[in-house]
């Protein structure tokens, strides 16, 4: 692995474990930040294009292709600058390319999705010249075969690329020329285009030359393409150019700690930044996306700063029809904070700071208050109340990914080790469910923030189920724990054996299939819980996490 990227020559040093830079860390956490803001801006200019589509059928696949490929390559550097940030022992890899194990491993994703966004870049072009070539016929063809060939060509040279790059095979200094030379093969081919359809336009109008109504629409098409896409090629191949211009620096010429760590870092913000202004300067081509951006890029910011009675439902997308009562365990299923057993699987669970506990019962105090209020105008006040101190809790629950994800990274060898392989397996199969619940929460929270075209209620129920089947563990975990130990001893599984069936049962009565039975009128029925049932059993579940801080 030493000598994947460096041609003959000098050697280049590593940086001692003990001897990273104080400074290098605190580069790391601003270039994570910007990756992140360019990751949410990027996702939102690509759910404008997805769902106000301005291209031919074959090329909008593509360009979706292109915009699957930079979000991957762009978590896959988030993940890598956040390895590192864990890890910096990551920075003694002297290479352009991070090769230290574990971070190795998304660093080929980052690789292979690059590969693949410049190679759809390529397909793009193919895609425009039989769009000019076929004028007559192309505007009804749906070429399948040819754009599933295109995505596949693009991901296999992704692969290849990552095989190449780490078994010596290419060096960087040949792979940067080659992709110099081809950045200015596409920026002229694609100018070269954009010329043969203008000046058919041209003659068109002159009278020189008369095109069906098909054609008229085709070529239309071409040259309204072209003046999107124009400029967003100009400014990606030339931030290719100077991408491979600092692979050729690198294999050439860094060839000390101070070069190794300022060359990686200009690579990999060149990366951000010149994607990002890439895809600004693409909407921005258009009136109706630019006003769509702006548009969206205000919501967001407002960060749902509407009051109650403007927009009763915040956590769910209005196609979802589920009553509050039976959806607001939306807001609580993720659950986060210093949990012990996401350190070590111990198994000691609910481990909620302080503030949080605060939170949590104070949040079902208001709800448990708001139904036993004649007053009516009152009761949505407070339930607004409820709602806006569950929404800032959502919001701050997307910051404990990173801790929960880190957590998961000792689970097999705390499972090997564990005199009780049995009870450390189901904290471990906790601490998964909690992962899975995160996650997916917060594809949820941005569906419902309108950056991706999803239904964030569907999101929302599936995070949901990952949650029911926390809680379904850890009832058998402390199950298990009562039946096999000292019944004195084991008191604190017993109270949080309550909290954990007070937990589940709200929790059940969000699924629209779950009802539960009743004695009602001297006779067993089938009913849900109403919403003062609900906010009790969640109440008495808070109350438990917080007393059992004390």
């Amino acid at each position: 692995m030493d000598n994947v990227t460096k041609l003959p020559g000098p050697s280049s040093s590593t940086f001692p474990p003990n001897k990273i830079p104080s400074w290098s860390r605190l580069a790391n956490i601003c270039e994570l930040c910007i990756i992140l803001f360019d990751l949410i801006l990027g996702s939102l200019i690509i759910n404008i294009v997805s769902r106000h589509p301005m291209f031919h059928k074959n090329l909008l696949n593509l360009m979706q292709n292109l915009g699957f490929s930079w979000v991957v390559a762009i978590i896959g550097r988030c993940m890598v600058t956040i390895g590192i940030i864990i890890y910096p022992q990551g920075l003694g890899s002297p290479e352009l390319f991070i090769t230290t194990w574990p971070l190795i491993y998304a660093e080929g994703v980052r690789i292979a999705a690059s590969v693949s966004a410049i190679s759809t870049l390529f397909c793009v072009i193919l895609e425009r010249i039989l769009a000019t070539i076929q004028l007559q016929s192309y505007e009804k063809q749906r070429n399948v075969p040819f754009v599933a060939f295109c995505i596949a060509y693009a991901w296999i040279s992704g692969g290849v690329a990552v095989f190449m790059v780490f078994s010596t095979e290419i060096n960087l200094f040949v792979l940067s020329i080659f992709g110099a030379f081809g950045a200015i093969v596409v920026i002229l081919m694609f100018l070269y285009l954009d010329r043969i359809n203008r000046q058919r336009y041209r003659d068109a109008m002159r009278g020189v030359v008369n095109y069906t109504l098909s054609q008229r629409f085709q070529l239309s098409e071409n040259i309204r393409s072209s003046t999107i896409l124009k400029r967003f090629l100009m400014v990606t191949e030339c931030a290719f150019f100077f991408i491979f211009g600092v692979m050729g620096y690198d294999s050439f010429l860094a060839v000390d700690r101070m070069h190794v760590f300022v060359t990686r870092t200009v690579f990999n913000m060149t990366i951000c930044f010149m994607s990002l202004f890439g895809l600004l300067v693409a909407v921005y081509s258009t009136v109706f996306w630019r006003r769509e951006f702006l548009r969206l890029l205000r919501n967001l910011f407002s960060c749902r700063c509407h009051s109650p009675l403007e927009k009763p439902k915040l956590f769910y997308s209005r196609h979802n029809t589920v009553h509050f009562a039976d959806s607001q365990y939306d807001t609580r299923k993720v659950p986060h904070g210093n949990r012990s057993h996401l350190r070590n699987g111990d198994g000691k669970l609910m481990a909620f700071s302080q503030e949080e506990e605060r939170e949590i019962t104070l949040y079902f105090g208001l709800v448990l208050v708001s139904t036993k209020i004649n007053r009516a105008v009152f009761a949505k006040h407070l339930l607004g109340l409820a709602r806006q101190l569950s929404q800032a809790r959502l919001v701050w629950r997307q910051l404990s990914h990173f801790s929960l994800i880190r957590a998961t990274r000792n689970i097999p060898q705390e499972v090997r080790d564990s005199p009780d392989p049995t009870d450390s397996m189901l904290a471990s199969s906790m601490t998964l469910f909690f992962v899975a619940n995160a996650l997916i929460e917060f594809v949820a929270w941005i569906a419902d923030a309108k950056l991706i075209a999803q239904d964030a209620g569907r999101w929302f129920r599936y995070s949901l189920f990952c949650w029911i089947a926390a809680l379904i563990t850890g009832i058998i975990k402390c199950v298990r724990r009562i039946h096999n130990e000292d019944f004195e001893k084991t008191k604190g599984d017993q109270l949080q054996l309550v909290a954990y069936v007070a937990d589940l049962l709200p929790a059940l009565n969000a699924l629209p299939v779950i009802r539960f039975p009743v004695l009602r009128r001297k006779s067993l029925v089938t009913s849900k819980l109403t919403q003062f049932q609900s906010a009790f059993l969640s109440l008495v579940a808070s109350a438990i996490g917080f007393y059992r801080l004390f």
